[in-house]
């Protein structure tokens, strides 16, 4: 996220993407990029993420105060949690995580045989089913196959997918890779992949209702994990998980998987349980956090964004 090609990318879908040279250092600066979104009433705030803090986070939010465009800075810096530190500027708001706070990471650099046995005996056993059954996996840039799948997707699942064109635009990357499982003729499921600097991080995926019983995605998400290693890639990102909890937290009932455990009925259960089983480990990011450049416009967004959340639960909780 902090590559030049996904500031591209995010500027051409509508998030401009700014690049500042910092750090504590003038001898040896550091390249920091920000994207920018809008806010109602003409206001936009500066979103920098998976840029580690450190001594590069303290000039670039003083050169922000003194530019006065934005109403505050999100900074989330992408890095294990305790591996970084905030700086200790009085009007820090520590926030919630806008990209995934515990993700689920697979070394590549052990023998496929040792990647399949490391893997929960369900997950291979629906590897094989796939393959009994005759899906087929075939890597192609065909962005129309996909955005018909998100869109099931999102019906099924009930969540918001991105928009039509963000899917499109993603998928022309250079860094993108998709993956299309078949099943006959008949598109089933896909995956977006992004390949950057020895890792490729499963980012989107998406199947249809029908032929679920052929266990495409599982397949899919192996044959990912072998082109990931014949891109010379060391690491695969599976991304989102619930994050996890201890068998005996005493903060109610848990969730334990293939030797990991989370809340249970946390909304993301399914996709942990899914990706935990092809083995691997998690890793937890430090906590994002906000610094308002503009205090009384802040107060004003906070303001309006805690009634839009409370309107959002009570009309949820209504129907």
């Amino acid at each position: 996220m902090q590559s030049w090609e996904w500031g591209e990318f995010q500027t051409s879908v509508g998030h401009r993407a700014r690049r500042f040279l910092t750090g504590s250092d003038p001898q040896s600066p550091v390249l920091v990029q920000g994207l920018e979104h809008t806010l109602p009433l003409r206001a936009s705030f500066l979103y920098i993420p998976f840029s580690p803090a450190g001594d590069n986070c303290r000039p670039l939010i003083k050169f922000l105060e003194q530019e006065r465009a934005y109403c505050f800075v999100r900074w989330e810096p992408g890095t294990a949690a305790g591996d970084t530190w905030r700086p200790s500027f009085e009007r820090l708001r520590t926030t919630s995580h806008r990209q995934p706070g515990t993700t689920w990471v697979l070394d590549l650099s052990r023998p496929e045989t040792e990647l399949l046995e490391a893997m929960h005996p369900k997950t291979r056993y629906n590897i094989r089913l796939a393959e009994r059954k005759g899906v087929a996996v075939r890597a192609e840039k065909n962005s129309e196959v996909f955005i018909e799948l998100a869109a099931e997707t999102a019906k099924r699942d009930g969540f918001k997918g991105h928009r039509a064109e963000y899917y499109r635009k993603m998928i022309e990357l250079p860094l993108a890779r998709q993956l299309v499982a078949y099943y006959g003729n008949e598109p089933i499921a896909s995956n977006i992949n992004i390949v950057f600097n020895g890792t490729c991080t499963y980012l989107h995926g998406a199947s249809a209702s029908r032929g679920r019983s052929v266990m495409a995605p599982y397949l899919l998400q192996w044959r990912s994990i072998l082109e990931a290693r014949s891109l010379g890639c060391r690491t695969y990102d599976f991304w989102g998980i619930a994050p996890a909890t201890s068998e005996n937290s005493g903060a109610g009932p848990v969730t334990c998987f293939h030797g990991f455990c989370w809340r249970a009925g946390h909304s993301w259960t399914g996709v942990t349980r899914f990706k935990v089983g092809f083995g691997g480990r998690a890793i937890n990011y430090s906590e994002p956090f906000e610094v308002p450049l503009k205090l009384t416009a802040y107060r004003l967004w906070q303001t309006a964004k805690a009634a839009r959340e409370f309107w959002g639960h009570y009309a949820n909780h209504q129907s």
